[in-house]
């Protein structure tokens, strides 16, 4: 019991962390100065209210003591950070940004998921039950897409960090 009730702590630290990170996104969406940088982050934004679900879910799963499968994940959250960005690109019409700006805010977004990638790295280290490992180290692969969706696009865009 004690070992679920932590497991419950840290899932609800995890909600929150992806909520952050929703808000962090929709920020830099706003404040985008073209298509293509805001539908970036708006994708981002998206990808964590699913996170927050699929956590959520998972959360309900060891309330009831009852399996959590990862056959409910939306496939398209786990494509490869390229093909996700070529996507967006291909929706459109715009150019990557020349927005200097942008770089401060990759830079926050990536610190971000770099972070968040590593709580769920050791949580999955540590945890002892045998789903939450699983479902930590699950939860490490977003993170790495976003990291990886997030290089790609800077990348692509017409900024060059200092």
């Amino acid at each position: 019991m004690a070992q679920e009730q932590n497991v419950i702590q840290i899932l609800e630290l995890a909600v929150e962390t992806e909520r952050r990170a929703r808000r962090i996104y929709l920020e830099a969406a706003k404040n985008a100065k073209d298509a293509v940088t805001a539908s970036v982050f708006e994708a981002l934004a998206d990808d964590e209210l699913e996170h927050e679900r699929i956590i959520v879910e998972f959360w309900k799963a060891v309330e009831h003591n009852a399996e959590w499968a990862e056959d409910n994940i939306d496939a398209s959250l786990t494509k490869p950070a390229e093909g996700r960005i070529k996507d967006i690109l291909a929706r459109c019409e715009a150019s990557a940004s020349d927005d200097i700006n942008l770089m401060q805010v990759y830079e926050t977004a990536a610190n971000f998921e770099r972070d968040t990638r590593d709580f769920y790295k050791e949580q999955a280290e540590l945890a002892k039950d045998v789903r939450a490992k699983r479902f930590f180290t699950f939860l490490t692969i977003f993170e790495d897409i976003h990291l990886a969706m997030l290089d790609y696009f800077i990348d692509r865009s017409n900024i060059r960090p200092n």
